[in-house]
This record gives C-alpha cells, structure tokens and sequence, in this order.
C-alpha cells in the first residue's frame, strides 16, 4: 500500500481490478454433524459464494468514502479524515454529527481524526481493527509492522465473500466489502494479528467464528 518511508508500510493493498476469484462453496451441516448438504450443481440456478479480491474489496470501500484509487497508491498520502489539532472532544462530537451518510462500519473514529495515517485503513470496515492498527502503527515509537500486515492482507489473510447466481444466470450480484458480515479472517491470520483483531469480543473474530460455524468447522482461537 506505501513504503516505511511514511507510515511503515510497503505495498500496495489495493488495485483497479474487480475480478471475482474461484468459487468457494460453503457445505453447511445440520446441527447433529449427521448430515453435510450436497454441493450444488454448477449447472443449475443455485446460489453459489465466491470470494472477492481484497484489492477489489478496498476499491470498493475506497469509492463509497470519496477517496481518490490514485491516493490509496501514493506512499506519502494522508488520510483525509485527519484534522491537524482538532482536540479528542470535538473530534468525537465531529464522529456523531458529521459522517452519518455513510456505512455504519466505514464511519472514522475519533482516532482517525486526531491521529495521521495512511489511507489504506481507512477502507477496512473493522472499527476495533482501524482503531488498534492505528494507535499501534502510527506512533513515533510503532509496534507493529506495516509492511508485513499489508503483504498478509494482499495474501487474503481477510477474505470477502460474495454471492452470484449459478446456471449461466444474468442476475450476478456481489458481495458487500463495506459490511463486515461478508467478512472472514484466516486461521494465521487471526493467530498472527490478534493483538489488532480485539480479542474474542472483536468484530473480525466474531464474524470469522459465524462463517467456520456455517461450514460446522471448530472455532478458531490463537491458543
């Protein structure tokens, strides 16, 4: 997404590419594990999930918030919810007032006006996530390593889910990269980032447990 040389991040994290990647089909077992649903047939009209880029996911985000694509490239690019100054008050009342139009997920913090950092994050619809990467990565003396978070989310540690209609149907839909219920975050990722991800009372962790329950997986703990 950028370089250390601004933020300490080194590679760019989103793309004008929408492609869609290979189907991932979700086998949903019945509560007693006695039953696995059959996978669909491809040939006819079913509802099939297939999982978004994360570039074409921030791409997304990115438009719903008026943020330039070029922006998001640039290594030296500020955020443009911080406000040089502003004190912790006004920007929580500026939080309650001024960004009511968009998604409830996407809307800044008062961390995100108060602190300067890199756009990128502000395109990731996980408040708790935006909140602790900030606060941990934006400092004068950062814990956390930019570039490596932004090459594990290149390499789908958060996966986007979205849904199309099989049979060769016209009516294709897409998922919703601004709404974290279409969200999932990976085993390693979880274990690796669970500093940023807020624990079990994060939103990451509770919407990946709802997908691995779908699938009758186990829960995934970093433990």
């Amino acid at each position: 997404m950028h370089d250390s040389t601004s933020h300490g991040a080194g590679h760019e994290c989103v793309a004008s590419s929408t492609q869609l990647r290979t189907d991932k089909i979700l086998a949903v077992q019945n509560s007693n594990k006695a039953y696995v649903a059959p996978l669909p047939d491809i040939h006819r009209n079913n509802i099939r999930i297939k999982q978004l880029l994360f570039v074409a996911a921030c791409v997304a985000n990115a438009s719903l918030l008026g943020l330039p694509i070029e922006g998001l490239d640039c290594d030296s690019a500020e955020s443009p919810f911080f406000r040089n100054c502003i004190s912790e008050s006004a920007a929580k009342d500026s939080c309650l007032n001024d960004f009511l139009h968009l998604n409830t997920y996407l809307r800044p913090s008062a961390t995100q006006l108060t602190i300067c950092h890199h756009p990128y994050i502000d395109v990731l619809p996980f408040p708790t996530f935006r909140e602790r990467l900030i606060r941990l990565a934006c400092s004068d003396q950062p814990i956390i390593n930019e570039d490596e978070l932004c090459n594990d989310l290149e390499n789908d540690g958060l996966i986007c889910w979205g849904s199309s209609l099989g049979g060769g149907s016209s009516a294709v839909g897409s998922g919703a990269p601004w709404d974290i219920r279409s969200w999932e975050a990976q085993d390693w990722f979880v274990k690796k980032w669970w500093i940023l991800i807020g624990g079990v009372d994060g939103e990451i962790f509770k919407q990946t447990q709802w997908w691995r329950e779908m699938r009758g997986e186990k829960a995934c703990y970093p433990w």
